[in-house]
């Protein structure tokens, strides 16, 4: 992590659902940057168990966890969350 003038929040390795508020404070770009970026790091089968397809990070990585955490406080389910990464894959 880089030293800024900013509070630095170090990630934790598990990223629960964080309650965000009502669905309305999300902004249409948040949720539709959540779900490009569920896309961008999706997993891909490795010899040493999954991985990032974009970072290589044992997945889920930490932008991986973001995005699904940010997809849930907006309501989407597990299911939704899966659609959604194959609709993007195979069009």
């Amino acid at each position: 992590m880089r030293a800024t003038n900013r509070a630095v929040v170090a990630p934790t390795p598990e990223l629960d659902v964080v309650d965000l508020g009502p669905t309305s404070s999300l902004m249409e770009f948040d949720i539709d940057l959540a779900a490009r970026t569920a896309w961008i790091h999706r997993t891909m089968p490795a010899p040493d168990g999954p991985r990032c397809l974009s970072c290589g990070a044992a997945h889920p990585c930490r932008w991986a966890r973001w995005a699904r955490c940010v997809l849930m406080g907006a309501g989407w389910s597990d299911a939704e969350i899966a659609t959604e990464i194959d609709l993007r894959s195979s069009g």
